[in-house]
């Protein structure tokens, strides 16, 4: 198979455990503490970078944080237009 392929796969790869953490970091969130146990603290280190950016823009509405919702959206619109528009429109 062709080298760009396996390329593509490991970025969505790549994408699709980012997903998972950040979906583990909203869950996390909603309880108290839970962000402060060990798997707590290994989702925050992988995390935290990404949503580091996006923390300054005005996400905080209806009294929640919706940078984690913003990101989700776009590391998918990333792994489903974006990717797929760089790696198969030749």
């Amino acid at each position: 198979m062709n080298i760009l392929y396996y390329i593509y796969r490991t970025l969505v790869l790549f994408l699709n455990v980012l997903d998972l953490a950040l979906v583990a970091y909203i869950i996390l969130s909603w309880f108290p503490g839970a962000l402060r146990t060990p798997l707590g603290y290994w989702l925050i280190r992988i995390v935290s970078p990404i949503l580091r950016p996006f923390r300054n823009l005005p996400l905080q509405f209806f009294g929640l944080d919706w940078t984690v919702f913003a990101v989700l959206f776009l590391l998918n619109l990333i792994r489903d237009y974006v990717l797929p528009a760089l790696f198969f429109a030749w």
